[in-house]
């Protein structure tokens, strides 16, 4: 009786061990997958970046009405 309990239970954890192997195996199968999907994706959005241009660029108006007055009295 003793030995049959042995085996059932020995029979049990390499079941068990088997459908971890699997388990794990496939979620890192989806996990590659995910990661190479953000892969493509991510380049669509820096291609776009890169080739978007400012129409702005240096036609700004100076935002610091005091720049050129002289208001401190204590500077030279």
């Amino acid at each position: 009786m003793n030995n049959r309990l042995t085996w059932a239970i020995i029979a049990v954890l390499v079941v068990a061990v088997a459908a971890g192997v699997l388990i794990y195996q496939r979620t890192q199968q989806a996990v590659e997958q995910k990661q190479a999907e953000a892969a493509s994706s991510a380049s669509l959005g820096g291609d776009i970046y890169e080739s978007s241009q400012n129409p702005v660029k240096d036609k700004l108006p100076e935002t610091n009405p005091f720049e050129g007055a002289k208001i401190n009295p204590f500077a030279e």
